[in-house]
């Protein structure tokens, strides 16, 4: 009974402790979204890429976040309107040219070993859960046999 207390609190321990897997803090936003953020001057500098991801500063309510959106057809850094828009609001451009990736290089093995994890392992403590339950009922019907 010990060791299934001790196993037991020792799952509960590695569930809390082992974080979800979870997105960037970046705040997401829609294309649409950081257009008008722009126009609206709460956008400071962007990132631009050829696979059309926008990265970046907003600044909203006095404090900095960084966003993310993706733009798309539109919204690359080869696109000339958003370019234009972005320099006539005093936008800090900055490009980058990535590589493209596989699957394992964008996601990484942690985040899915993190989630494999955190869904096998609260099956594999009920399973040994219900595995000890059945030991302990046989071996006390054995002994009230004698």
């Amino acid at each position: 009974m010990k060791r299934l207390f001790g196993f037991t609190l020792t799952m509960l321990v590695c569930c809390v402790v082992v974080p979800p897997a979870r997105a960037a803090d970046a705040q997401y936003l829609r294309y649409e979204a950081f257009v008008a953020a722009v126009e609206s001057g709460q956008v400071e500098e962007v990132r631009l890429d050829q696979y059309s991801t926008i990265s970046g500063t907003l600044k909203e309510n006095g404090k900095e976040e960084q966003f993310e959106s993706f733009g798309g057809r539109i919204g690359t850094a080869n696109d000339p309107l958003l370019l234009k828009l972005l320099k006539e609001h005093n936008v800090k451009v900055s490009t980058e040219n990535r590589q493209e990736q596989g699957f394992w290089s964008n996601v990484g093995p942690g985040p899915v070993i993190v989630g494999l994890v955190g869904f096998l392992l609260p099956i594999a403590t009920f399973v040994y859960v219900v595995l000890i339950y059945n030991r302990l009922k046989s071996s006390r019907s054995g002994r009230s046999e004698d």
